[in-house]
């Protein structure tokens, strides 16, 4: 199981309060960066499908989750 890197963009430090901008993901071979709010619900689905499950890397990891859990992902 390859572990992915992952890091959040947002407008503030708050989960509650602030919003998501964008989640990059990376493997040995490739970084992607995805523009959260112009993705549609289909392709934030499909990416939350994606990181399910995976072992991921990140280097500020508690407030990164944060975000992400804010925003359903597991």
């Amino acid at each position: 199981d390859e572990i992915l890197s992952a890091d959040v963009e947002t407008n503030g430090l708050s989960p509650y309060t602030n919003k998501l901008w964008s989640v990059q993901i990376g493997d040995r071979n490739l970084s992607i960066l995805f523009p959260w709010n112009a993705l549609s619900e289909k392709s934030r689905k499909t990416l939350q499908e994606y990181m399910r499950g995976r072992s991921i890397m990140a280097h500020n990891a508690k407030f990164d989750y944060q975000f992400l859990y804010i925003n359903g992902f597991d």
